[in-house]
């Protein structure tokens, strides 16, 4: 059996479950004739459709899908059923991409794509959108110096030390992550692949001098922060002030408990950013595990104090 692509299964699913939402439940021959599957196929997609949801993923929160024999139930989760409040960003996001999609599908307008979207410009116009194109200098330069590997003079400052570095790298990736441009480079410095933030390159120059391709080590293939072997994993317990830690960082798990809290495990690199994020979430954020860091809350911010004092 030819293996079918995600993009294609996720595409798939995104039309089968509010058909079956509508409906409630359906025959899985109907559902099969209906999309143009075989049984096997709309069974495999049907189980994956279990795993979507939303944070922090609980029953409530999953799609839930019933199959007895012939008979396909589903249930949908909580978060179709609250009404849809969307930004004026998220409007405009949605508005764009579905106009996108309309003309790459070639679509008419009496399509349901169509419809619902003509349902969004009075959200997107209640006040301007603002799109903020990168203002960083350094941003053209280092993309042109990725595209040579010519090496980079930087002055790099480390908020983990407070210190900043002069070094030589050369770009290979430039990407975006939230506010903040990161760049993939090879560090000469310590001689291997490392993450800049553009941010706190104070000072950047030219060289002049490039780099030979095969002596560049090999980034991962998806930009984003990836962990080392050595990093620690800490268990938080989250109130409902400090639950955007979960949203904002990279989580191994997150779980709802009965309290209300939020238990999350997350990689952490080193002890002063773990304090920073504590200080930054107050009273909202208890360390469960590893129980060396139960003070560290405190130690950070008697260290922040002493060093306006």
């Amino acid at each position: 059996m030819k293996r079918r692509k995600s993009s294609d299964r996720v595409q798939g699913l995104l039309v089968m479950l509010p058909w079956l939402f509508e409906r409630k439940s359906a025959s899985i021959d109907e559902m099969a004739e209906t999309f143009g599957l075989d049984r096997e196929t709309l069974l495999r997609d049907l189980h994956l459709s279990t795993f979507c949801g939303t944070p922090p993923y609980t029953p409530d929160e999953l799609v839930e899908i019933f199959i007895d024999e012939d008979e396909v139930w589903i249930r949908e989760p909580r978060i179709f059923t609250r009404p849809l409040r969307l930004t004026v960003e998220e409007a405009f996001t949605l508005k764009a991409v579905g106009e996108a999609a309309l003309g790459v599908m070639g679509a008419g307008t009496s399509s349901a794509l169509a419809s619902a979207l003509a349902k969004l410009p009075n959200l997107a116009d209640e006040a301007p959108v603002v799109v903020r194109q990168p203002s960083d200098p350094k941003l053209l330069e280092l993309e042109d110096c990725a595209a040579s590997n010519e090496i980079v003079t930087i002055d790099y400052f480390s908020p983990v030390s407070t210190k900043t570095t002069k070094r030589d790298i050369v770009p290979m990736r430039l990407w975006v992550d939230g506010e903040h441009w990161y760049c993939d480079s090879h560090d000469f410095l310590s001689g291997e692949h490392r993450l800049f933030r553009l941010d706190r390159m104070t000072a950047m120059s030219r060289t002049g001098r490039f780099a030979e391709p095969s002596a560049l080590p090999a980034i991962p293939d998806e930009p984003g922060f990836n962990w080392s072997a050595d990093s620690e994993v800490v268990t938080l317990h989250l109130a409902a002030g400090a639950q955007w830690v979960a949203e904002r960082y990279p989580t191994l798990r997150v779980k709802k408990l009965s309290t209300g809290a939020m238990e999350v495990k997350l990689y952490v690199a080193n002890e002063a950013w773990l304090g920073r994020l504590l200080v930054r979430a107050g009273n909202d954020a208890k360390v469960v595990a590893p129980s060396k860091y139960a003070t560290l809350a405190a130690r950070t911010a008697r260290e922040i104090r002493a060093r306006y004092a």
